[in-house]
Parts: C-alpha cells; structure tokens; sequence
C-alpha cells in the first residue's frame, strides 16, 4: 500500500530534478530568483547564513533533502550552480542526467553547443552527493 504514494513521490520529485538543470549560467541574480519563484514551488529561498565570501541564492526544500547553490560574479550574474542532494535521489537523478545530456565520462555529462557547452559533474560525498554545472572549457 505505501508503493503507490512512494512513486507518485519519486515521478514528482523527477520532473523536480529535470528543472534545476535549466540553464541559468549567464542570467541575471534578479532573473534566476524570478524564474526559481515560479518554476520551483517545491523549494525556497534559505536566507538563515550569511555568506561573505561568495555572492550566492540558497533554496531548499521542505525535507532539507535537497539544496540548489547560484554563485554570481561582482555583477549578479550566475557563474555556476551547484545542486545537493540526499543519496536516495541519486538513481532518478542519473537516470535523468543520462536521459537528458550527453554521457562523456563516469559522473561528466554535457549540453549545450558552441560558446554555449556546459558541463555537468556529478561528484560523490560521503552523505550527500552533488551536481555542479558550469560553462565548459575550451
């Protein structure tokens, strides 16, 4: 009997995970919250630290199983991103990175074409695991 609400979960929380994948890299601080406000309901903005060192918008979710970081430049414009998750998301999460990008390596995907090629990194933790997205390099 739990199965049923167990999936419905998981399908939500997957089309969830396909939007933070949205490419933000090069837009506005003001813009990424605007697009964060109406396309991701399911998180919110977490203002309880301070960060000093980097000009950043934190969101996460209800459960603290999943948290998006947006880092910006001097001018507010989002540099990389980087989304951390609970380990019981990272099957759906590969499985959608694998279904949506180009595989290039265990834990590497790509999309994008041209001055406009992201890279996609996948990196293990011990208690959490994380993918970050930035422009690729040349």
């Amino acid at each position: 009997m739990i199965r049923y609400p167990l999936i419905l979960v998981l399908l939500v929380c997957s089309v969830y995970i396909s939007s933070a994948q949205d490419d933000f890299i090069g837009r506005h601080k003001d813009e990424v919250t605007q697009i964060m406000s109406s396309a991701r309901t399911d998180v919110h903005i977490d203002q309880s630290s301070k960060n000093t060192v980097y000009n950043l918008l934190k969101y996460v979710d209800r459960d603290g199983t999943q948290t998006i970081l947006y880092v910006f430049d001097d001018t507010d414009i989002c540099k990389f991103y980087k989304t951390i998750y609970d380990y019981t998301y990272l099957r759906q999460v590969e499985k959608d990175l694998n279904r949506k990008y180009l595989k290039a390596g265990s834990g590497i995907w790509y999309f994008g074409t041209g001055e406009n090629q992201y890279l996609l990194t996948l990196k293990k933790e011990k208690w959490y695991f994380s993918v970050l997205v930035k422009k690729a390099n040349k």
